[in-house]
């Protein structure tokens, strides 16, 4: 369901089944769906590609060392995270710096191998001044 403009009822107006469910139900099903997003699965290539748009959850099983590609369709504040998991071996992931791609500040000021078998977790945030995905958690070895 899409998100639909509500609508501004008028006194003496006959609200029937089908304007509520619109209405209503459609638009509270449309917000769920964006708090509630299933887990994204990305496909394992040398460089992947990344759409915000289809989510806040991303997976990756990197069957060798993989580049993540500056993420399109980027929101303002929008937050990702992606489980990284590491299948055959030690694995290495890179972000992609640059307009539209990730920075570490000086916490968090890369990223290190995930061990074979293991999924690492990279949280960022967009900040649109900046046309940056900052990186700000990095969980790893579960």
């Amino acid at each position: 369901m899409a998100w639909t403009t509500p609508r501004t009822w008028v006194p003496g107006e006959l609200v029937t089944a089908n304007m509520l469910n619109v209405h209503l139900r459609d638009n509270m099903n449309a917000l769920f769906a964006l708090i509630y997003a299933p887990i994204v699965t990305m496909t394992d290539a040398a460089t992947v590609a990344l759409d915000a748009a289809l989510g806040f959850v991303f997976r990756l099983v990197a069957a060798g060392n993989r580049t993540i590609a500056a993420p399109s369709n980027a929101r303002s504040g929008q937050k990702i995270i992606v489980h990284h998991l590491a299948s055959g071996g030690a694995r290495t992931l890179a972000l992609t710096s640059g307009t539209g791609g990730f920075r570490f500040g000086s916490d968090i000021t890369s990223l290190t191998a995930t061990a074979s078998g293991k999924t690492d977790y990279i949280g960022a945030v967009y900040s649109d001044p900046d046309s940056r995905w900052d990186v700000v958690a990095v969980v790893k070895g579960y």
